[in-house]
């Protein structure tokens, strides 16, 4: 079974998927034409963390700007809201 699970949808009807563990994490991309954000989801001491840059396009000199980053579970989020 998957612990990390990403989902794409584009162009197409269909959604295409992608699955990770613990060992291997999930890293995913999106692309325009000034620039890219990557998620990277991994496990650290038994806990999932995630982490999101703003990247340059791959034709571009190099780029790189942590956005942030933290742990994965909304448990600890609960008392916040969305407003």
């Amino acid at each position: 079974m998957a612990h990390f699970y990403g989902i794409i949808q584009g162009k197409g009807p269909n959604y295409v998927t992608r699955t990770g563990t613990p060992n291997s994490g999930l890293i995913t991309e999106a692309m325009g034409y000034k620039g890219r954000i990557e998620v990277h989801l991994y496990t650290l001491a038994g806990e999932d963390h995630f982490e999101v840059r703003l990247l340059n396009h791959p034709d571009q000199p190099e780029f790189s700007k942590d956005l942030v980053s933290g742990v994965l579970n909304t448990d600890f989020h609960k008392e916040e809201t969305n407003a």
